[in-house]
């Protein structure tokens, strides 16, 4: 998950290609880097403020992992027809 800053749309990097979603409105824009993985998360950021960005990742997290999963869901039944 890689967020530019600035309020710009969040990337997705999937197995099926990119996924964005909107960055929330109601908290301040900030960059950061998630790198998340079936066991762990990696994360970076020039700073953070668990107070002041934890309700950016509150908000934008499952919203993340929604769309991606709807994603997900589609790329795979077009990628495995079985008509």
């Amino acid at each position: 998950m890689i967020s530019p800053g600035g309020g710009a749309m969040v990337r997705m990097d999937t197995s099926y290609g990119a996924v964005y979603v909107k960055y929330p409105t109601a908290v301040p824009p900030f960059a950061f880097v998630l790198d998340i993985g079936p066991d762990e998360v990696h994360a970076a950021a020039t700073a953070f403020d668990p107070i002041k960005d934890g309700p950016v990742l509150a908000e934008l997290v499952p919203e993340a992992v929604r769309v991606t999963a709807a994603n997900n869901w589609f790329e795979w039944l077009r990628a495995n027809p079985w008509h």
